[in-house]
């Protein structure tokens, strides 16, 4: 991906396939666009992302030891995801609404918490060992 200081950008080489896309720009400011659909040998074309007011989410793991990853959902579409290690945090700017953490030290021990964030909110959340 490459992009201009208009706020432009482009990708290239993806493979076929339907996308949704998130961004992310200062002031907290977030957009979506789900479902875009890219064809084999056809330019997808000028698209438009608008970006709105979001909320700031601050995660941190609270367990002593090892690294906790975790991804955000937003209507099932992933619009964050990082790695926290033992007594880290980690900030992110996510979409403001209904959203989903998933936290996970491996495929089989994870954890999931529903929350609702207003635009403009900041909000922390505190992660523990998944069980």
């Amino acid at each position: 991906m490459t992009e201009s200081e208009d706020g432009r950008f482009r990708f290239a080489g993806l493979l076929p396939g339907t996308y949704d896309l998130c961004a992310r720009s200062s002031g907290m400011r977030v957009g979506m666009l789900r479902g875009l659909v890219v064809r084999a040998g056809e330019k997808t074309g000028e698209v438009q992302l608008l970006l709105e007011p979001g909320a700031q989410l601050r995660v941190k793991y609270a367990g002593r030891e090892g690294y906790l990853q975790y991804r955000v959902l937003c209507d099932g579409a992933t619009v964050a995801r990082d790695g926290v290690p033992a007594g880290g945090a980690s900030e992110t700017v996510v979409p403001a609404g209904r959203l989903v953490v998933e936290s996970f030290k491996t495929l089989d021990l994870r954890a999931t918490q529903e929350l609702e964030l207003a635009a403009g909110e900041e909000r922390e959340l505190v992660l523990d060992d998944p069980r």
